[in-house]
């Protein structure tokens, strides 16, 4: 549960890989309640080699872009780096949502 959120940040990953729909199935509440979404892309290193690669959701990164969605790339082991990150942590307060343990850990710090 939460409360007064202006931003809901989507943690996925290449590995293990999100479910197709994962994406669109936490837009859809988040538009309908006025609240920015923002995927964060983990483990970026990984889009190039994955298989998954092609498959939704992120065969569809150019598309969310397209649309306005802000689309983060960010890696903790090699580039692109965290940096991206630094502006969302410091925006009002959001709401992390991961397939992962990686997005819990950092909604303690955010």
């Amino acid at each position: 549960m939460a409360s007064n959120l202006d931003q809901v940040l989507i943690v996925i990953a290449p590995q293990p890989a999100p479910s197709k729909d994962l994406v669109e199935r936490y837009w859809l509440p988040a538009h309908s309640l006025g609240i920015e979404p923002v995927l964060v892309i983990n483990k970026a290193e990984l889009l190039a080699v994955a298989s998954d690669g092609k498959q939704p959701p992120f065969s569809r990164l150019a598309e969310y872009r397209e649309l306005g969605y802000r689309v983060l790339e960010v890696s903790c082991k090699q580039s692109p780096g965290i940096d991206a990150l630094l502006p969302v942590c410091a925006e009002p307060p959001a709401f992390w949502s991961a397939n992962q343990a990686w997005g819990n850990r950092l909604s303690s710090i955010a």
